[in-house]
């Protein structure tokens, strides 16, 4: 049988490169860490990449330390370099290739938002944050039948979950939950309003009040159910709702349809709830002017606890006004008669302006209209208006809508705060991402380095702050001259100022503060904040963007969550 010669037709292994032979082609040598097959005809001497041609990719010259990993860039074969101790591999967002990350620290329920409520000065101690699933969690104070976990009206320590009945689809996360001293209401997702607490004067809207002392709502009841009430017999769903603030009792509720009508229910002595008399309801009913009239309402708000004016603003930016009077807040001029049906007020500085938005205050209101500009009724106590004319604890009148921020001068008006009781202030939050404030300015709440009360709009200067980083957010509580503040920046970094007795700025000590301070916070950004408590009993309650809640400040009636009512001076976290 014959024998056939391949010669150079098949491959030929020569080891190791050695620059003393010469090498033809179809040779395959190991050079490093790879091997090659000659390309060349011959080839000697030192390795010329140009003769060669890579055979097969090594590791021994891409690692170079124990523990590196190899992978695959698309194109070659490189290091990943060993990670540090409490890493994870992960992906890169934006190559697709492993890299080492830190440990992702995730809570095994998520909250979606706090409890939002304006009736800041509340007496009670407790919070509420509403979970991704729907669910609605309480702890702290339970007086006043708070916790809404059944007949039961201790403190808890440990945060419970609200006892809605089964079928409950959850509370509305794109929505708001409100509270006050007596009554506590949420929406859910179907639209309905559920209230729970004291039924004094009728302010669950269950049909039932006892004007002195409490008759108990233990768990939660769907207002909309009321078969007595307007919302069941007009089949209406809700879609926001606001609430008299305050320190005291005898509260009433403003909601707003579907139907873009406004519906009330509870106390009624100054007719804030805008039904032609002074008769507190137990259910809710439609505020017939609004219908008789053909209005459409997109927002309603309300002052202070019983002594409350009550407003709305028309689809069209016509402002309405109604309720107690006392203080010239209905913008009439000279006469200080309770009004007990809405009506537009658009004279003064309103006369012709289209109105987009309002923040109702104890004594007063700041009216926006569609340019961004600001315009102030009411009682101007220690420069609160921003119109120069006082600093005082003596009130001055503001009778008819007058402009207090002018956007020919400034940049328009974007969001308020504004305390909504005694010894006010207020902070506006403008286009450019800055905060000024007026009016009270006891223990540096305002900000702007000193404790004296300013009636024009000041700027307040927040160090440290990045190249476009702005402030989006103001908060602003206390009562009796306790006044604490808080501001968000677009970076999720929060500043606090102002009275710090028990904690509650989250600075690590009880020192008052005169400027703004940079909360320490290494959990992500914040993304929702709120104060809690009353006069100098504050709490502060944050949201990171991993949904994991944090307190500090004031801890009576277990309301940080712990079981020695103790104070925190620092942020801490709440397990959910």
């Amino acid at each position: 049988m014959a024998n056939v010669v391949l010669g150079k037709i098949a491959i030929t292994w020569k080891g190791v490169y050695n620059t003393n032979n010469t090498y033809y082609q179809q040779d395959v040598v190991s050079y490093g860490a790879n091997t090659y097959i000659c390309t060349a005809t011959s080839t000697t001497g030192t390795f010329v990449t140009g003769d060669w041609d890579t055979f097969a990719q090594g590791t021994l010259d891409i690692t170079t330390t124990a523990g590196d990993m190899i992978y695959n860039d698309g194109t070659n074969l490189v290091r990943l370099p060993i990670g540090t101790s409490g890493q994870v591999l992960g992906i890169n967002t934006t190559t697709n290739l492993p890299e080492w990350q830190s440990i992702p620290s995730r809570s095994s329920r998520h909250v979606a938002y706090l409890g939002a409520f304006k009736g800041i000065t509340t007496n009670n101690q407790n919070t509420f944050v509403a979970l991704t699933d729907g669910s609605l969690v309480t702890w702290g104070y339970g007086g006043v039948y708070a916790i809404p976990t059944g007949s039961d009206s201790a403190n808890k320590t440990i945060p419970q979950i609200a006892a809605f009945p089964r079928g409950f689809p959850g509370v509305d996360t794109n929505k708001f939950y409100m509270r006050h001293d007596y009554g506590f209401f949420c929406l859910d997702q179907n639209g309905d309003i559920w209230s729970w607490g004291r039924t004094q004067n009728g302010i669950t809207g269950n049909g039932t009040s006892k004007t002195a002392g409490a008759v108990a709502q233990y768990i939660p009841y769907n207002v909309m159910t009321n078969t007595a009430g307007d919302f069941y017999i007009n089949s209406t769903k809700a879609t926001s709702f606001s609430h008299s603030g305050g320190d005291a009792e005898n509260c009433s509720i403003l909601v707003l349809g579907t139907d873009q009508k406004v519906y009330s229910w509870g106390y009624n002595a100054h007719g804030q709830l805008g039904l032609g008399d002074t008769t507190e309801r137990h259910a809710p009913v439609m505020i017939p002017y609004f219908d008789t009239n053909n209005i459409n309402i997109v927002k309603v708000d309300q002052g202070r606890d019983e002594v409350t004016t009550s407003a709305a603003i028309s689809d069209d930016g016509v402002f309405y006004i109604w309720g107690d009077n006392s203080t010239y807040i209905l913008g009439i001029g000279a006469t200080t008669t309770d009004r007990t049906e809405p009506a537009p007020c658009n004279g003064g500085s309103l006369n012709g302006k289209t109105v987009t938005d309002c923040w109702m205050g104890a004594y007063m209101v700041y009216v926006k209209d569609s340019t961004g500009s600001l315009h102030f009724i009411g009682g101007d106590y220690y420069g609160s208006s921003g119109l120069g004319i006082n600093t005082s604890s003596t009130v001055s009148y503001v009778n008819t809508p007058t402009l207090t921020w002018d956007i020919n001068t400034r940049a328009a008006v974007t969001k308020m705060a504004v305390s909504n009781y005694n010894y006010p202030c207020a902070f506006v939050i403008d286009a450019n991402g800055d905060l000024y404030f007026t009016g009270y300015s006891a223990y540096g709440s305002s900000g702007i380095g000193d404790n004296t009360s300013k009636s024009s709009w000041i700027q307040v200067i927040f160090p440290d702050l990045a190249q476009g980083e702005t402030i989006v957010d103001v908060k602003q509580r206390g009562t009796g001259s306790y006044n604490s503040t808080g501001a968000l920046t677009s970076e999720g970094r929060l500043f606090t100022w102002g009275y710090n007795g028990y904690g509650q700025l989250g600075l690590g000590d009880t020192t008052n503060v005169l400027t703004p301070v940079e909360v320490p916070f290494n959990a992500g950004a914040i993304t929702d904040w709120q104060w809690t408590g009353h006069a100098q009993y504050g709490k502060l309650v944050v949201l990171n963007d991993d949904g994991r809640v944090f307190n500090c400040g004031y801890g009576d009636n277990n309301d940080l969550a712990h079981e020695d009512a103790e104070e925190y001076y620092t942020l801490q976290p709440v397990r959910i």
